[in-house]
């Protein structure tokens, strides 16, 4: 089991034991001050620990950031002028080809990193790959031509017991409060040019993310 499950359950089991301290103050000795201020004490680690499940749950489609790592490969065909397949393969196994129109290639990523103190936690900075996106060199083109764009947020390899996730994203931009455990919430992304036949491996750093030919097929 992980330690946030752990420390999560520990938390509530904690409340629980205060809110039912609490309760038989206010029962049998009608001790009504010191009653209820254990329920609404014991109420604290309840809430904690729901705070660590949902960050536990977020964490799901996100992926752990340890040094620089391969985060995908992508693979290009060109189809014709300013179109190409791509053949998209993450590092978590997850796949898909799709169309982009443009010259460049662009993809996206959104990092989470967390209070310092928070490593009692095992909570480690999180990336997740969001968005890839057919780019043009020329403004022009840019600003009038077909775009494409692949929410990449849909190819992840989701573990088969996992459960339905919270969106971290949201919840630091909406409700900030509700996260006090995070530091910084930010993305990054990187652009290259896209040619038949050449494969590049995105890789992830905790500045962000680098596009890094490696071969040509």
């Amino acid at each position: 089991m992980q330690t946030s499950s752990i420390i999560a359950i520990s938390l509530g089991l904690i409340g629980l034991l205060m809110i039912w301290r609490g309760l038989r103050h206010l029962s049998r000795h009608r001790r009504i001050v010191r009653g209820s201020s254990l329920c609404v004490l014991g109420l604290l680690p309840i809430l904690a620990g729901m705070l660590i499940t949902v960050i536990a749950l977020g964490l799901q489609s996100y992926r752990l950031l340890d040094g620089e790592q391969l985060a995908a490969t992508l693979e290009f065909h060109q189809k014709g002028s300013q179109s190409y397949l791509v053949n998209y393969q993450a590092a978590d196994g997850a796949s898909g080809s799709f169309i982009l129109a443009g010259d460049d290639f662009r993809i996206e990523a959104q990092f989470i990193k967390w209070q310092l103190w928070t490593r009692l936690l095992n909570l480690k900075p999180h990336y997740r790959l969001e968005r890839l996106s057919g780019r043009y060199q020329a403004t022009e083109q840019e600003l009038n031509s077909d775009r494409s764009s692949i929410d990449l947020t849909r190819y992840y390899q989701r573990p088969a017991s996992s459960l339905p996730h919270p969106e971290l994203g949201r919840l630091a931009r909406y409700l900030p409060a509700w996260l006090p455990l995070l530091d910084a919430e930010y993305g990054s992304a990187t652009y290259m040019p896209m040619r038949d036949g050449e494969r590049y491996s995105i890789m992830v750093t905790a500045s962000g993310l680098i596009a890094r030919k490696s071969s040509t097929l």
